[in-house]
């Protein structure tokens, strides 16, 4: 009956709805404090998605969307990780002070 089986969907519109998912879950996973480097992952695959849908001709505001949301969720991931990553060096090294200063104090009975 029809010619065109494409059931009204626009090329790329699937690529869309794909990279607007992973920007929501990645910025889900940092924001949350889950997973930042998950969060990186699914962040760029989501960009990856965003520019596939845009090469093939959709460019609605699923796209954009899911673009700003994965992009969002990249910087985010990045930028927790980092913090967790100076927060336990500086741990590290306080506790190890401690432990240093502990041991050179004499013992009085």
């Amino acid at each position: 009956m029809y010619e065109n089986d494409n059931r009204g969907q626009v090329p790329g519109q699937n690529d869309a709805v794909v990279s607007l998912v992973l920007g929501i879950l990645s910025v889900v996973l940092w924001f949350f404090g889950y997973s930042s480097i998950l969060s990186v992952v699914l962040g760029v695959v989501g960009l990856v998605y965003a520019s596939k849908s845009k090469q093939r001709g959709f460019d609605g505001g699923i796209r954009t969307a899911g673009f700003v949301l994965s992009l969002i969720g990249v910087i985010g991931g990045l930028c927790v990780h980092r913090l967790h990553r100076l927060r336990r060096r500086h741990w590290c090294a306080r506790r190890q002070h401690l432990l240093l200063t502990r041991s050179d104090t004499p013992d009085s009975v």
